[in-house]
């Protein structure tokens, strides 16, 4: 039995990117992608301003509709600290994902 063969060329062959947001359209899964993408954007923000900071400090909500992240801090130490950075790790978030996504953080 003889195998067909398909003659596509290259240009003709979606990338990734279009494949996963064409599937991902008006999909639950986007949310949740969409959160994961910020929570890590998160994570290397305050492990490049601290990495002790990583250890103690996390994510605890997320909510795109109103667009607060709400993070846990275990030591009032690094919280205090970490309040500081507030605005800058905001506009970091910001500016790595291309639009607005975060209004405000809270500290717990």
């Amino acid at each position: 039995m003889k195998r067909k063969k398909f003659s596509i060329k290259p240009s003709q062959i979606p990338d990734i990117k279009t494949v996963l947001n064409e599937t991902l359209k008006g999909s639950s899964l986007r949310l949740l992608l969409n959160k994961g993408v910020i929570i890590n954007l998160f994570n290397e923000i305050i492990n490049s301003l601290n990495p002790i900071f990583n250890s103690t400090v996390k994510v605890e909500d997320l909510n795109l509709k109103t667009k607060i992240i709400v993070v846990n801090v275990k030591n009032s130490t690094v919280k205090n600290e970490i309040f500081m950075y507030r605005s800058y790790i905001m506009n970091m978030i910001n500016e790595k994902a291309g639009k607005k996504v975060i209004n405000k953080i809270i500290f717990k």
